[in-house]
This record gives structure tokens, C-alpha cells and sequence, in this order.
């Protein structure tokens, strides 16, 4: 494989899913927040410095049981 640093990046990480389960625009900012704010800092891991995903699970988003994923690569 020629050298490519995302790429090289993401294979010295680690991804760690976050389930999100509420309706999608209230609880996925509230998620995010709480992965940086505290999750972080006490888990002993770092941001990887790659762009996280989100996973769309369920179809419909605004269910109060939408069951959905925040997948970011930590090291």
C-alpha cells in the first residue's frame, strides 16, 4: 500500500461505537458533547484526530426509542 497518513491513522486507532437512543436531533448533540466533555477525559483514550460517523440505524429519527451510533476513532 503506498503511504497515505488518514489511512495509516485510522489503522493505529481505535473506533468506539456510542449507542444514541431518544429522538436523533435532541439526544445526538447532548452525545457528542458528553464523549468530549467527559467521556474523554476519563476514559484514558484521545481523539485519533479522524472525523467521526454517525450510523443511522433506525429509519425513523424522530421515534423517542431511535436506536442509532456515533462511531470516533480514539487512540
Amino acid at each position: 500500500l503506498p503511504y497515505h497518513p488518514v489511512l495509516l491513522n485510522l489503522l493505529l486507532a481505535y473506533i468506539r461505537r456510542f449507542q444514541v437512543v431518544n429522538i436523533f436531533k435532541d439526544s445526538i448533540v447532548k452525545t457528542f458533547h458528553r464523549i468530549f466533555s467527559e467521556w474523554l477525559l476519563s476514559s484514558g483514550y484521545a481523539s485519533a484526530g479522524l472525523l467521526s460517523m454517525v450510523a443511522y440505524i433506525s429509519q425513523d429519527l424522530n421515534r423517542p426509542d431511535s436506536r442509532n451510533e456515533i462511531w470516533l476513532a480514539v487512540k
